[in-house]
């Protein structure tokens, strides 16, 4: 199911990233997920529009928010739109049914309650493959 996402970061509404699957320095990783957080709530809030993606020259960037949890994927310009929504729905339904509304309000701040999440999407990537290796790298994060 999911095939075409090169990279996901997962943001609470706090601003804090709990996932971000890519190799960049960890001072990097807050300061990103709260930009875009920040970039997310200011369309919301102050013009009434969601914002549900971008593009580069390289890649889209799909966003879907459940429970206040707000989903980022990276995928190939050439994914059609449908394909990418199916994929961070299924992530999402997936993430927020392993971490429940109560388990997201205590998790005090520790990052590795969240590594076997990247061990359930890698089942994933050995049924149905394609997957970016960096995925599953950003289990060194505390």
């Amino acid at each position: 199911m999911i095939r075409h996402l090169v990279n996901l970061w997962i943001i609470l509404r706090e601003g804090m990233f709990l996932i971000y699957s890519d190799d960049d320095k960890e001072e990097d990783y807050d300061f990103f997920a709260n930009f875009i957080g920040s970039l997310y709530d200011v369309m919301t809030v102050q013009f009434h529009e969601i914002l549900r993606r971008f593009s580069t020259d390289k890649y889209k960037y799909w966003f879907i928010k459940r429970e206040n949890v707000l989903f980022l994927g990276r995928f190939p310009l050439r994914i059609r739109d449908k394909r990418i929504v199916k994929e961070l729905n299924h992530i999402a339904a997936k993430f927020l049914i392993r971490y429940p509304r109560d388990y997201l309000d205590n998790w005090g701040y520790s990052r590795r309650k969240f590594d076997g999440f990247s061990n359930e999407l890698k089942t994933f990537k050995e049924l149905y493959g394609d997957f970016i290796d960096s995925l599953w790298n950003h289990s060194t994060v505390n």
